[in-house]
């Protein structure tokens, strides 16, 4: 992979395989992802959530001027990631966002929270050539549910995953791939055959066990291999990052509405943050992070 160029040949779905171990505070190659907080509204107050504790930006959903300047700046991006801390499906652009990443051969994807996965919706989603629809379920039964996300919707999203599912096989429809996906709660726990995936990709045992590396955070490739940037534009080093601390401006990298993206990947706040992940001081928002598990 040269200098300053997306690898189109990287699997989308492992992207972080995109980066040598050997790295340093400067990135030598683009990323090859993006994670695009198309809003930071939502439908629900769910518990494990920062947003529904306080407000983290103004609420917005991301304009198409500042999605079109983000992703055209890397035409040949080989994966985009439609969410954030909020839902997409409120988002009345979402299938053209879609379609445009798509036509450049893009593999893109997002988190749902399903309740509002209507016909009309599904439709627009299976046009627009979406390759994943992850629905983030997050309980086993509505007792569960209503506990975790605050609101009791657990039967109308079951029934929406099944009448979707219904139309991709009326439609012969094989994308997108539809997959169910919790956080791992004492409450959500469940071992019936159900094949599970976990934070980078690997398999959970892996990740539940504490790593011998000395500095396990160092371990992580995303400030290497992927974008973060919020409906208003503020460039994060990754998805976990908002769930880490109270407030953006500890970890804030950039704002691609005064930057180009490679002004932001490889300047100053980047490789500071790059250094210190590979240091003995991590990042604050990093310290406490899931990824301090081996990956």
């Amino acid at each position: 992979m040269s200098a300053g160029t997306a690898e189109r040949s990287v699997d989308p779905r492992r992207y972080f395989e995109a980066v040598e171990r050997d790295r340093s505070e400067i990135a030598g190659v683009d990323p090859v992802c993006l994670y695009l907080e198309t809003t930071n509204r939502c439908n629900l107050p769910c518990t494990t959530c920062p947003r529904t504790f306080e407000e983290l930006e103004p609420a917005a959903n991301m304009s198409w001027d500042l999605f079109r300047s983000i992703v055209d700046q890397y035409p040949n991006i080989a994966r985009v990631v439609l969410h954030g801390v909020g839902e997409p499906l409120m988002v009345p652009n979402l299938p053209r966002m879609i379609r445009h990443l798509k036509a450049r051969g893009t593999y893109v994807l997002f988190n749902t929270n399903g309740t509002l996965l209507n016909e009309r919706r599904g439709r627009d989603l299976i046009a627009s050539g979406l390759d994943e629809l992850r629905v983030s379920l997050d309980a086993a039964d509505a007792h569960a549910f209503k506990a975790v996300r605050g609101k009791d919707a657990f039967d109308r999203i079951v029934e929406h995953v099944r009448a979707f599912r219904a139309l991709q096989r009326s439609l012969a429809a094989e994308k997108p791939r539809v997959s169910l996906w919790l956080t791992g709660l004492k409450e959500t726990t469940a071992t019936h055959g159900i094949l599970f995936d976990a934070s980078g990709a690997t398999e959970p045992g892996t990740s539940l066990q504490r790593a011998e590396e000395a500095r396990p955070w160092s371990l992580c490739t995303r400030p290497w291999t992927l974008m973060y940037f919020t409906a208003h534009g503020r460039a994060l080093p990754c998805c976990i990052a908002p769930f880490s601390m109270r407030g953006y401006d500890a970890f804030t990298l950039g704002d691609a509405t005064q930057q180009s993206l490679r002004e932001i990947w490889n300047g100053e706040q980047y490789r500071a943050f790059r250094h210190n992940l590979l240091g003995d001081s991590p990042p604050v928002s990093c310290a406490n992070c899931g990824l301090r598990w081996s990956l």
